[in-house]
C-alpha cells in the first residue's frame, strides 16, 4: 500500500486505503458454519466481516459442488451428453443416401472436433407416425464445456455442411445414458414401427445398428 501524505493537492487517495481481508478468521468461520445462518440469502449481514464469511462459505460450497460433479462424471452418474441430429437430403435413392451418410461421418472424423468425445452414431431412415422416408444421423457424445447452440453453429459452418447434402442440424443436451440408449435403438413404443423399418433397411444394406466414432 502506498503511504498517505498530507492531502495538500486535494486529491482522492481512497483507492490506496486498505480493504478488509477476504479471508475470515478460523474461529469466526467455524462459528458461522456451526450456526448455518448464511444458508438463507434473506438473512441480513450485520457487518462487513459477516458478508466476507458468507462469501467464503459460498465459495467452499461451489468447490464441493464442482468436485461432486467431477466424481459423478467419473463414476458415470449424471453424466452430461449431447445428441446431435443431422438430416440428409431425402431425394436421393437408397444407395446414394448411404454413400452420402458415410461421407458426412468421414467429414466429422477429419474435423477432429474436441466436443466429439466418446462419440457413437447411428443411421436412421424413417420417422413420423407414417414411417416416412427421412434419412438422418444421430450422434451421441459427452458434453464438454460447449453449448448446444455453439455446436450447431460449428456444424453449419463446417466442411460437412458445405461438402454434403445435409440440412437441419439439431443439438440437445441430456444426462446419464439416455442419449446412448437412443442411439442404440432403445426408444419409446411410439417409435417402434420406425425402429423396425430401420432395422430391416440396415439388414438389407449390411449396416450396423450403431458405430463408435
Amino acid at each position: 500500500m502506498i503511504p498517505l501524505k498530507n492531502n495538500e493537492e486535494g486529491l482522492d487517495y481512497s483507492q490506496y486505503m486498505p480493504t478488509p481481508t477476504a479471508a475470515a478468521s478460523r474461529n469466526a468461520l467455524a462459528e458461522a458454519k456451526a450456526r448455518e445462518m448464511f444458508d438463507d440469502p434473506s438473512v441480513p449481514y450485520n457487518n462487513t466481516e459477516e458478508f466476507l464469511i458468507y462469501l467464503d462459505i459460498m465459495a467452499n460450497k461451489a468447490k464441493k459442488l464442482q468436485r461432486q460433479k467431477l466424481e459423478n462424471r467419473i463414476a458415470g452418474v449424471n453424466k452430461q451428453t449431447l445428441l446431435i441430429t443431422i438430416s440428409v437430403d431425402n431425394s436421393m435413392n437408397e444407395a446414394k443416401t448411404i454413400d452420402e451418410m458415410d461421407e458426412v461421418m468421414e467429414q466429422f472424423k477429419k474435423s477432429n472436433y474436441k466436443w466429439l468425445k466418446n462419440a457413437a452414431y447411428t443411421y436412421e431412415f424413417y420417422s413420423g407416425r407414417a414411417s416416412t422416408w427421412n434419412p438422418h444421423i444421430h450422434i451421441c457424445s459427452d458434453k464438454i464445456g460447449i453449448s448446444a447452440s455453439q455446436i450447431r453453429q460449428a456444424i453449419d459452418r463446417s466442411p460437412c455442411r458445405k461438402k454434403t447434402k445435409t440440412y437441419n442440424t439439431n443439438v440437445v443436451c441430456g444426462t446419464d445414458d439416455q442419449h446412448e440408449r437412443y442411439v442404440r435403438g432403445e426408444k419409446q413404443d411410439s417409435k417402434e414401427s420406425n425402429t423396425l423399418k430401420d432395422n430391416e433397411f440396415r439388414e438389407k444394406y449390411k449396416i450396423k445398428s450403431y458405430y463408435n466414432l
